[in-house]
């Protein structure tokens, strides 16, 4: 059994969205097209309070500056993703695909979550897991934004799942928040480190 997994494809991470990640609008085809061929599609959203503990406006300062948490450091943002919010919503053409089901992460103020699987602190986790568990899920291909955040700690997450027998990275279907290309691949060779398999959707569909 394969899936498809979408990454945060949010009205605040789209271009013209709180936190924009430039380009994140050109994913709706290729995301579109890649879920025709799966029967598993599931989806993630960042789902914060207002006084989340990544939002710069709660610590007196200005997003990219970082504080020490808990669980080490945390980069601050923009507010971004609050719960019911319309920024929090997936976006219109990626929130009318027939989505099996939604896992929100970075649910709690205190802690932050890049990854589908698991918070920041490693101790907390959604109900992911097992979901692919029960739905015998034995290929994972993952999609959306950012692929230097929340795409690449998800795909790390779920290369070390020992049931998925591998993990691919849709890179077309993906995108960046740097576009300095050196910085994408030194991400990309990281990735294929940790057993995740590089791939464009054209070898898909």
């Amino acid at each position: 059994m394969k899936a498809l997994l979408i990454i945060d494809m949010q009205n605040d991470f789209m271009p013209w969205g709180a936190l924009p990640v430039f380009g994140a609008d050109r994913l709706f085809a290729p995301i579109i097209a890649l879920s025709k061929t799966f029967s598993h599609i599931y989806a993630t959203q960042d789902w914060h309070p207002k006084d989340h503990i990544s939002f710069a406006s709660n610590h007196g300062k200005r997003p990219q500056e970082e504080i020490r948490a808990p669980y080490g450091t945390q980069i601050l943002w923009p507010d971004h993703c609050v719960q019911e919010t319309l920024g929090a919503e997936l976006v219109k053409p990626i929130g009318d695909l027939p989505i099996k089901k939604i896992f929100r992460k970075g649910v709690k103020s205190s802690v932050d979550s890049y990854s589908a699987f698991f918070d920041a602190s490693g101790k907390v986790a959604t109900s992911l897991e097992k979901e692919l568990q029960k739905e015998k899920v034995q290929e994972l291909y993952v999609v959306g934004v950012a692929g230097d955040y929340c795409v690449k700690y998800s795909l790390i997450d779920a290369a070390s799942l020992p049931f998925l027998e591998s993990v691919f990275f849709v890179v077309d279907a993906s995108e960046f928040t740097t576009k300095d290309p050196h910085v994408q691949e030194r991400i990309l060779r990281e990735l294929q480190k940790k057993n995740v398999h590089p791939i464009f959707s054209s070898h898909i569909v």
